[in-house]
């Protein structure tokens, strides 16, 4: 439902099998699932006080059974967003930065996404030496994981977008942001995305 944009329907289907999973599993991964659920809708919706509540609901239970484990990294990067979304910049860093530390624990690497939130509020904060250090690292492991895909051609357009806004090397903006669009056009033709960087490059040029 939620792809069809029934959020309403969507929402009470994860609702429905919250109750069943709190009655038969409580504590389980099951709930924590459904609470991520529910919460992803309620950033649909723009309810950010509801989605956070989830978020640190569904956190709660992860410390409790495996405190450490990728899932709390993803839970912490959702928390982030919620932060970023209501312009706390400072909390969305430290989610973004706790994320990270977990993924270094684990498999001896941030995610590309949470180097790519941790760039985009560097930006935002006007250190674009840092903004830089994080999308590049984030490039290189999407390029790594998943070269050529969408995830690289959203690191590439940070990275044209950072160039740009703080007068940096216009001609390494339109590199990267060209290479940003190619990869936009065939796999999301006629999409927001694509509109988006041509727009950044048009700025550029």
């Amino acid at each position: 439902p939620e792809d069809r944009g029934d959020l309403e329907k969507a929402e009470g289907l994860h609702r429905r099998a919250l109750a069943i999973f709190e009655k038969v599993a409580p504590g389980e991964e099951g709930v924590q699932s459904c609470l991520e659920n529910i919460a992803n809708v309620a950033m649909l919706r723009g309810d950010l006080a509801a989605a956070e509540d989830l978020y640190r609901r569904s956190l709660a239970l992860q410390k409790r059974g495996a405190p450490d484990e990728l899932g709390g990294s993803t839970t912490l990067i959702n928390l982030g967003n919620v932060a970023s979304r209501r312009g706390d910049l400072e909390a969305a860093e430290a989610y973004y930065h706790r994320a990270l530390t977990i993924e270094e624990k684990l498999v001896g690497q941030g995610s590309g996404y949470s180097l790519g939130s941790l760039g985009i509020i560097a930006t935002l904060q006007g250190d674009f030496a840092a903004a830089r250090a994080y999308l590049r690292r984030s490039l290189a492991i999407n390029e790594k994981l998943a070269p050529e895909s969408l995830d690289v051609a959203m690191s590439l357009e940070n990275l044209g977008r950072l160039e740009t806004n703080s007068n940096g090397d216009l001609a390494t903006a339109e590199e990267l942001l060209q290479r940003a669009v190619t990869i936009y056009e065939r796999e999301a033709p006629e999409s927001l995305e694509v509109a988006e960087v041509l727009r950044d490059l048009l700025a550029v040029l």
